[in-house]
C-alpha cells in the first residue's frame, strides 16, 4: 500500500497521473520479447497461441501473426501426425504386407516431420529479420484472425 503511494507520488511529480502509471505497467510485453517469442513459437506451436491470447488485437500485430501462423501450422502437422499414425496402426494389423506398408507410411512420417521442423526453421528466420512471411493458406487463415 505505501510502495503503490510513493509510485504515485513520483508519477505525479513528473506530471503523470497514476492511471498512467498504471496503464503501463499493464502492459503485455517488450517488442523485443514479443519478436524472441513469435519466433520460439515456431518450434513449440503453444506457445504461438498464449502469445496470440496474451496479447491485446492492434497491440503487436507482427507477434500475434507469427503466434497464431505458428499454431496453426502446429495444429496441421498434428493433424496429419495423427492421421498417419492411424494408418500405420491399422495397416500393421495384416499380416506379411502390413509391415511393409507400415514401414512406407512411417517413411513418409518421417519426410513430413522433417518438412515441419525445415518450414518451423525457415519462419523463425524470418521472424528474426524483422519480416512477416506468410505461408500458403495457413498465412492468410492466420492475417485473417489477427
Amino acid at each position: 500500500m505505501a510502495g503503490k503511494k510513493a509510485t504515485e507520488a513520483k508519477s505525479e511529480a513528473k506530471g503523470a497521473s497514476p492511471k498512467d502509471s498504471e496503464a503501463k505497467s499493464t502492459s503485455s510485453l517488450e517488442p523485443g520479447t514479443a519478436k524472441i517469442l513469435a519466433a520460439v513459437s515456431y518450434l513449440v506451436p503453444i506457445i504461438g497461441i498464449v502469445l496470440f491470447l496474451m496479447l491485446k488485437k492492434g497491440e503487436n500485430d507482427f507477434a500475434r501473426f507469427h503466434g497464431l501462423q505458428s499454431f496453426i501450422l502446429g495444429v496441421v502437422f498434428f493433424i496429419i501426425s495423427a492421421i498417419l499414425g492411424t494408418i500405420i496402426g491399422v495397416v500393421s494389423m495384416i499380416p506379411f504386407i502390413g509391415w511393409v506398408i507400415g514401414l512406407l507410411v512411417g517413411l513418409l512420417s518421417m519426410c513430413i516431420w522433417l518438412i515441419f521442423l525445415a518450414v518451423a526453421i525457415f519462419c523463425l528466420l524470418k521472424v528474426m529479420k524483422d519480416e512477416r512471411y506468410k505461408l500458403p493458406y495457413i498465412g492468410d487463415l492466420a492475417e485473417k484472425n489477427i
